[in-house]
């Protein structure tokens, strides 16, 4: 998926939450176990309550995330 701000190939990844934070992991890697302790590859983004896992694709230059509303 293109940027729809810079015209880059967006990263393929999951918007996750588990307890308290909400965090997008890329394609391929695997979620940290606590979410309140990220990986290096993760982007810590709000904290929560929810359980969810969706399909989000994230452009780390214009700092973008997008998630298609189907996936929901």
């Amino acid at each position: 998926m293109k940027c729809p701000y810079c015209g880059k190939e967006m990263d393929k990844g999951f918007f996750n939450s588990a307890k308290w934070d909400y965090t997008w992991t890329p394609e391929g890697k695997k979620p940290h176990m606590w979410r309140n302790h990220p990986k290096e590859y993760e982007v810590l983004l709000k904290k929560g309550w929810n359980i969810l896992q969706l399909t989000a694709y994230r452009c780390a230059d214009c700092r973008v995330i997008i998630i298609n509303e189907d996936d929901c």
